[in-house]
This record gives C-alpha cells, structure tokens and sequence, in this order.
C-alpha cells in the first residue's frame, strides 16, 4: 500500500494515563510510522528497529478515560496527518532529514503499552483513495486482553489472508 488513510476508536480505563495506544503504518519488516496517543500527548514516530525517531513536533490532545476516542492518520506521499476525533492534530513531512528516506508503501497495525487495566477498540479501519474500504473490524471483543489471542471479525475486501494470525493482502492502491 502507499496512500491509505489509518483509523480506529479506543477508550482508556479509569486510571488510563499509563496506557499507550500506537497506531502503526507503512510497516515493512522492522520499519514503520507510529502514532502515539499517550495521556494528553500525541506524537508521530518514525521507527526503524528499536530506534525511535520524531517526525516534527507533537500535540496536545483532550481525551478523557472512560470515553471513546477516534485516532486517524491519512497518509499520502511523504506526508501524514493525524486527527483526533476528527480534528486534524499533526501535520507531518518526512523529508528524509529523519533518519533515511520516507517510507512510501506498507501495512498497518496496532499496538498497546498498558499496566492495570487495558483499553479497548473498535472500527478498526482502512481506507484507500475513492474512500474504498478495504478492510473494517468492528471486533468481536471490543477489549484489548493481555495474553489473549485477538478475534478480529473484519469485513474485507482485496482478497486478504491470514498468516501466522496477521491479516494481509497483496493488494495495491
């Protein structure tokens, strides 16, 4: 994939603020883009192995436990914008003076640091140019469980397959 658009809703536990939700783009073996929601702090991150590196500067951001929360990123070329609950938070450039050039093609996912109680998703979303959806899960269990397995209940498009528990497809926008 190259230009996509990113999306999910989550809402943190009570106490939440020790949770962080990471939503993952443009992923490619041991690279990827992360958005991070942590507390009142939204942070877009350009990893390559374990190193982590910040693309521009980060946002302040409202959004209290106990409610739900959207978190979106629209990427296209080497710039990528990122929303909370439909307002637009970042607006970021990898112009390749972050560490290498800019990741133009790869998967998504999603990924949480949580101690206590853990947060929970739904409407897990991936749309490409056209607003064509190719892939939606509304989740069978809307709670993300430490140690358990995740059923996703995704309404696909593109063909997509199952490997080792990962969705995947071959499919290209």
């Amino acid at each position: 994939w190259t230009d996509y658009t990113v999306e999910m809703d989550f809402k943190r536990a009570g106490g939440g603020n020790s949770h962080c939700i990471f939503l993952i783009a443009r992923e490619q073996g041991n690279q990827r883009y992360i958005l991070q929601q942590s507390g009142s702090t939204l942070a877009l991150f350009r990893q390559v192995g374990t190193t982590n590196v910040q693309v521009g500067s980060s946002a302040s951001v409202s959004a209290p436990n106990d409610t739900w929360h959207n978190i979106k990123m629209e990427l296209s070329g080497n710039t990528i914008k990122c929303y909370v609950d439909g307002v637009l938070k970042l607006n970021c450039v990898d112009d390749g003076s972050y560490g290498g050039d800019p990741f133009t093609y790869g998967g998504v996912g999603i990924y949480v640091r949580a101690t206590g109680q853990y947060p929970e998703f739904d409407n897990f979303k991936v749309t490409h140019a056209g607003d064509t959806t190719s892939f939606l899960d509304e989740f069978i269990d809307d709670r993300y469980l430490q140690g358990v397995t995740y059923k996703w209940n995704p309404d696909v498009a593109d063909n997509w397959s199952v490997t080792d528990g990962v969705y995947e497809t071959g499919a290209s926008a």
